[in-house]
Parts: C-alpha cells; sequence; structure tokens
C-alpha cells in the first residue's frame, strides 16, 4: 500500500473543484478505471488495484492497494487533472517519504 497527498504547490492546501466533476479528474485520462464504492470519497479499481481519495484541508489524500502499473504516472497525471480543475498548480508528495513530484 503506498499513500500520496495531492496539494497546492504554493499554499499547501487542498485544491478544491466542483464534486460534479470528480470522476472526470480523480481518473487519469487514457487510464481504464471501475468507480468502486467504498473508503473515501471516490474510488475506482484499475486492475488489480484500488486506488481511493478523500479531500481534506492539507489536500487529497489518495491510497493505492495492490499492484498498480506506472503508479507514479497515474499519480503525476491525476496531480495535473486536479491543478487544471482547481486552476492553480498542484504537487504531489508520497507520504512514505519515497518520492516528491518536481513543484
Amino acid at each position: 500500500m503506498r499513500e500520496f497527498l495531492i496539494r497546492t504547490s504554493a499554499r499547501h492546501e487542498w485544491p478544491g473543484f466542483h464534486v460534479s466533476r470528480i470522476a472526470d479528474v480523480l481518473v487519469p485520462s487514457g487510464w481504464s478505471a471501475e468507480q468502486l464504492a467504498g473508503d473515501g470519497e471516490f474510488a475506482v479499481r484499475v486492475g488489480e488495484a484500488t486506488v481511493s481519495y478523500s479531500g481534506d484541508m492539507p489536500g487529497w489524500q489518495v491510497t493505492i492497494c495492490g499492484e498498480l502499473d506506472r503508479e507514479e504516472e497515474w499519480i503525476a497525471a491525476v496531480t495535473a487533472q486536479i491543478a487544471e480543475a482547481a486552476g492553480e498548480p498542484c504537487e504531489w508528495i508520497d507520504v512514505s517519504g519515497q518520492a516528491r513530484s518536481p513543484s
């Protein structure tokens, strides 16, 4: 299991966008995912992995359970889509301390 935080680059806060766009924003374009009921505000199955999202004040908390091929590519793509929807630059952090996106 890996956990990430997606937040605004400048203010280090939760990047908000309208809830009606959640499925479009939190699944990267070109990826196949099945929406699931589950923990958090939004969850999907991608191959053998489950990706769940929870929006809080520090940012979007993302939990990946199982093997997700190209998971950092997934996180980077979601971060870019969140930045576009929120209208401000965003960054992702592996809260396990393994990696960080370029700011």
